[in-house]
């Protein structure tokens, strides 16, 4: 084999090594805006049509899709597949009043997202080089918005937890994820200086308060409480995340 062909061989190599890593923080802002507008789908319904949450669906919608474009720069080919769906998924989140249902999510659309969750939640979490070397605060983030998009989803149904199909529960344990989670934020917490370990702990002070409500749906008429809660966990993480970025500049 010739100097050139190696060369070649090796670069080809290393380009596929770089890219995913290249990709992941793409992926993960996806992730975390497409279950935010997912939440805000299941609030808007919880609350008969407020344009608080409408407000809130529009803004996460147009964040996931921004970062998808991002992803499809770097990954053609995964930028590609969750491109197509969710251009296909995210026209349809949207509830209207109906005399017949109220403002019930339509069916097809809850099993659309719950699809797109679950799938979405399963390859993150299944991907041991990603959970390794991806930004741990951003992970939790993502952790956070898709458990408490499980709970808008259930809490707006009728029938509860026995409305999901065991493809879905599967793929999403909420008191699974909730370890993960808490280990992240402890392990973050130790590894941080005083003021972002303060800021992280009390984080996640903030989702152990609403994390029984949460993981075992115990109290399902809490989710305006717990929109809230973990609006300000997100916000609380993204700020840990700026400091320790103009730390490092």
């Amino acid at each position: 084999m010739t100097f050139v062909v190696k060369s070649a061989l090796l670069l080809i190599l290393s380009c596929l090594l770089v890219a995913p890593s290249y990709a992941t923080p793409a992926l993960l802002n996806h992730a975390q805006s497409a279950f935010q507008a997912m939440s805000a789908l299941y609030m808007k319904a919880l609350s008969e049509g407020s344009s608080k949450y409408q407000a809130d669906l529009d803004n996460y919608k147009l964040q996931a899709l921004e970062s998808l474009q991002m992803l499809q720069a770097q990954d053609a080919l995964l930028g590609g597949e969750w491109m197509s769906r969710w251009l296909t998924l995210a026209d349809k989140l949207k509830v209207e009043y109906t005399s017949e249902y109220d403002w019930d999510v339509d069916s097809a659309t809850r099993r659309d997202a719950r699809s797109y969750l679950s799938d979405l939640y399963a390859l993150i979490a299944n991907d041991a080089v990603l959970q390794q070397n991806a930004d741990q605060g951003l992970l939790a983030q993502v952790e956070v918005q898709a458990i408490t998009a499980r709970f808008f989803d259930v809490a707006s149904t009728y029938n509860g937890t026995n409305s999901l199909a065991p493809y879905d529960a599967d793929k999403l344990k909420p008191k699974d994820v909730s370890k993960l989670l808490k280990a992240r934020l402890d392990r973050l917490a130790q590894s941080s200086d005083r003021a972002n370990s303060k800021r992280i702990l009390s984080a996640k002070d903030k989702w152990i308060f609403v994390e029984n409500s949460v993981v075992n749906y115990s109290d399902q008429s809490a989710y305006f409480l717990v929109y809230a809660t973990k609006n300000k966990i997100a916000k609380m993480l993204k700020s840990v995340n700026l400091i320790v970025a103009d730390s490092n500049m």
